[in-house]
């Protein structure tokens, strides 16, 4: 990842939970890096309502044949993927949030910000969202 950051003029990193979630150092230092080299950040962050979700959605894959992820590592890579997501809020050019909780509904886009503006703002955030992000999504005002 940090090698591409400075040979190309796009590139994207994916970081879904469970297996390689925006939990690690590495995403934010990367996003960091770019951003002082005159990148534009954009973040897309898929959101589920717990970790239970996730684990959930693993042992249906698992019995798929899709690979396991321990329970352990998904619950700490889950709170450490919101704690990122505030990180990184702070200095992305564009954020958009989605909630994938729902096995009966589709994804739903609930949060847009473009250069620190709100631009869209569900009338009902969940959880997860409000506790990553708090004040400011709630409140529906910019960054700082």
């Amino acid at each position: 990842m940090k090698r591409c950051a400075g040979c190309v003029t796009f590139f994207a990193i994916g970081a879904a939970l469970p297996s390689r979630p925006l939990s690690g150092r590495l995403h934010i230092q990367v996003a960091n890096d770019a951003k002082a080299k005159g990148w534009n950040i954009g973040l897309v962050y898929i959101g589920l309502g717990n970790a239970e979700i996730a684990i959930a959605r693993i042992r249906e894959r698992t019995m798929a044949g899709g690979h396991h992820v321990p329970a352990a590592d998904v619950r700490r890579r889950f709170e450490r993927s919101l704690q990122n997501l505030a990180a990184i809020y702070s200095f992305a050019n564009l954020v958009l949030l989605f909630d994938n909780s729902s096995t009966r509904n589709k994804m739903r886009k609930i949060f847009e910000s473009r250069r620190g503006d709100v631009v869209f703002s569900a009338a009902r955030l969940p959880g997860w969202a409000r506790r990553s992000l708090g004040a400011i999504i709630g409140s529906g005002q910019s960054k700082p």
